[in-house]
């Protein structure tokens, strides 16, 4: 618990594991997801102009005007939150693994979640997912009570989740799949809480904010998450599954394989054949396999996974890891009388494990497209001599050398951090405060990196979603902060040509993999270009 703890405090302005993710979300998000409290606690009002993250997730930014109010606009502080959201999940979690399943599994999903590399490294960042991560977390615990009272609590929660993060609702239907059609009876607590979560949801703020919420989430969902067609549907899966390198945007398997393959192999073990026979941790495991299930199984679906989509499911992944480890004596035995369980429930995790460790090893020789389909091939050759003929039986302390190979590669990816952390983006934010006027207004996709100055940094998201129809006009900035990458840049040689100039160049600041140039407007820049842009 000491280790669990002070690792997430330690050097917590500090950057990101850069490893930690392929999207640069790690590096500009902070800023977007707490920009109606750092509005509100500088400026004294909260919607500044055509961006409101609080539309997405009213009670964290509720939260986080308090914090601010009472700590001020920092890193450390809107940070806190995500620590405190991850210690109470931790919590939880362990508490409703101990009453389903007993302490030693309680304490084996303790070690692996809480160490876990994606886990730790968003509980140090100020992101929608932790605090709505602790939501599920403590909906499981009030399933783990096994009363309906607690049936009542988890569906007021897993309803709240919207006021998070919307995606997040997707847990609703999780423990009626846990319970079934045959004890459908226990399902209506559950049900009321639900619907009565929903209905404040609605009242309160669903309703009264429905254009609004409607516009952000249709931008999310069409321009990044929705396959266009029913095929490009199955290459998202097939992506999903099987990609690497060459398709970094959807290697949800690949990721999770190389980064956590301890716990994504026995939590796919466990997920594919491990079953229960008391009543309780029946519907225990059945709660987590559903949860898993569905959020692997949505974010197949998506166009845009960043590793921090994980937490949708991870705790449930690493509950089954957990019980998939405690229960290995009895799978040997099982799997040694029924091929066709074993095929399913150790062949196919099995196999993701080794495709995917095989894939970078060869790239050099195959190339990163070849590479996928011969790592596939060996490990599915392997796989299944492995399989038809090899011979299972209970091998002495193999949950302890598993819980000790998961603990190593997490503390390992963990020390790298630590030995090789940078504060470039806390060192960026404060010097472009320092080198601008006070009164100066910021805007660009890389604006919001303001929370360790006070100046004013407006979100430019294109094509779209907020203040990018005539931002120069409609605005009247000061500056501009972007990040080099094509796309954007041809969309800001469009607006703003007579901006995206060396003579206009004020600085420059590396942050993670990309550089930052913060550009000075001239006040001719600011008239309209081309005509009306705002039609």
């Amino acid at each position: 618990m000491v280790f669990l703890v002070v690792s997430r405090l330690l050097w917590l302005d500090a950057d990101p594991w850069p490893l930690l993710d392929w999207s640069s979300g790690i590096w500009t998000d902070e800023g977007f997801y707490t920009y109606n409290a750092r509005n509100a606690t500088l400026f004294g009002q909260a919607r500044l102009d055509g961006f409101n993250n609080a539309n997405l997730m009213p009670l964290l930014d509720l939260a986080q005007r308090l914090v601010f109010g009472k700590f001020g606009v920092h890193l450390i502080a809107a940070r806190s939150l995500s620590v405190l959201a991850s210690l109470l999940a931790l919590f939880f979690f362990w508490d409703g693994l101990r009453r389903g399943f007993g302490k030693r599994i309680a304490v084996t999903g303790l070690a692996l979640l809480g160490t876990d590399v994606f886990f730790w490294g968003y509980s140090r960042l100020a992101l929608m997912e932790l605090p709505a991560t602790l939501i599920h977390c403590a909906t499981l615990w009030c399933l783990s009570l096994g009363t309906s009272g607690g049936l009542v609590i988890a569906g007021l929660l897993a309803a709240s989740t919207l006021a998070f993060k919307a995606t997040y609702v997707i847990f609703l239907p999780v423990p009626l799949l846990a319970l079934g059609w045959a004890r459908r009876k226990q399902a209506l607590p559950y049900v009321a809480g639900a619907i009565a979560g929903l209905a404040i949801y609605g009242a309160l703020w669903g309703i009264p904010h429905r254009a609004e919420i409607a516009h952000m989430t249709n931008f999310y969902r069409t321009r990044q998450s929705q396959p266009r067609s029913v095929a490009e549907a199955g290459r998202c899966v097939s992506y999903a599954l099987f990609g690497s390198q060459r398709t970094n945007k959807r290697y949800m398997m690949y990721c999770l394989e190389t980064q956590a393959p301890v716990v994504t192999t026995l939590g796919l073990i466990g997920l594919l054949g491990v079953g229960w026979r008391r009543r309780k941790r029946d519907f225990l495991w059945r709660a987590l396999v559903s949860w898993a299930a569905l959020g692997m199984g949505s974010l197949m679906l998506t166009r845009y996974i960043p590793t921090r989509y994980f937490l949708l499911f991870l705790p449930a992944l690493a509950g089954l890891a957990a019980i998939t480890l405690n229960r290995l004596p009895a799978l040997w035995r099982l799997w040694r009388t029924r091929p066709r369980t074993r095929t399913i429930g150790l062949g196919i995790p099995l196999f993701f494990l080794s495709s995917h460790l095989l894939a970078p090893t060869l790239a050099p020789l195959f190339g990163a497209g070849g590479s996928e389909w011969v790592a596939a091939a060996l490990a599915l050759g392997t796989l299944a001599l492995l399989v038809a003929r090899g011979k299972f039986r209970t091998m002495p302390h193999t949950h302890n050398v598993l819980v000790g190979l998961a603990l190593l590669l997490n503390t390992g990816f963990l020390g790298h951090w630590a030995a090789t952390h940078t504060t470039r983006l806390r060192d960026a934010s404060r010097a472009i405060g320092k080198l601008l006027p006070p009164q100066a207004v910021v805007i660009g996709e890389a604006a919001p990196l303001c929370l360790e100055n006070r100046l004013r940094g407006v979100p430019v998201f294109y094509p779209g979603l907020a203040n990018d129809r005539d931002p120069l006009h409609e605005l009247r900035p000061d500056y501009l902060l972007i990040t080099r990458v094509p796309a954007r840049l041809k969309y800001w040689n469009r607006v703003a040509p007579k901006v995206i100039l060396p003579t206009n160049e004020v600085a420059r600041y590396v942050v993670g993999t990309e550089p930052l140039v913060l550009y000075r407007i001239p006040q001719e820049a600011s008239l309209p270009v081309d005509g009306d842009r705002s039609k």
